[in-house]
C-alpha cells in the first residue's frame, strides 16, 4: 500500500538546522510536526506502522542543495513521522529512506512530498 502526504514548505538544509539557537530550533521542529499532523488530518487515515516502510521524500524549493545538506535537513521531518507512528523507528531495520531528486523552481511554491510504502 502507498500513501502520499504533501507539506506546504520545503525542508530546511542541514546547515540551517545546525546553526540555530536551541529555542528557535525547538519551535521549528514543533512547526514541522504540526504541519505534518495537519496534513494527515486532511486525508484518509494511514495505518500505524508495524514493520519496515519505505519513505521517499521530494523537496521542491527555490535553490538546489548538495545531497548531504538535503538528507540532513530531513531529520526533523523523519522525527515527526516517527512521532505520528507512521514508521516504527528510524533505524535501517524499520526505515528505507529515499531522497528523490530535488525540484528546483521559482515558479512553484516550496513544498515537501512524502511517499510512504509498506515493504
Amino acid at each position: 500500500m502507498t500513501w502520499t502526504i504533501i507539506l506546504p514548505f520545503a525542508t530546511p538544509s542541514l546547515n540551517e538546522i545546525q546553526g540555530q539557537h536551541w529555542a528557535f530550533a525547538k519551535r521549528q521542529k514543533e512547526a514541522i510536526a504540526w504541519s505534518l499532523r495537519s496534513a494527515l488530518n486532511r486525508q484518509a487515515q494511514i495505518p500505524v506502522a508495524t514493520g519496515k516502510r519505505r519513505v521517499s521524500i521530494e523537496r521542491t524549493g527555490r535553490g538546489r542543495m548538495d545531497r548531504d545538506n538535503l538528507i540532513g535537513g530531513f531529520k526533523w521531518l523523519i522525527d515527526a513521522i516517527k512521532a505520528e507512528r507512521l514508521i516504527v523507528d528510524d533505524d535501517d531495520d524499520h526505515l528505507e529512506l529515499i531522497a528523490l531528486p530535488q525540484v528546483v523552481s521559482r515558479k512553484v511554491f516550496p513544498s515537501t512530498t512524502i511517499i510512504l510504502e509498506d515493504i
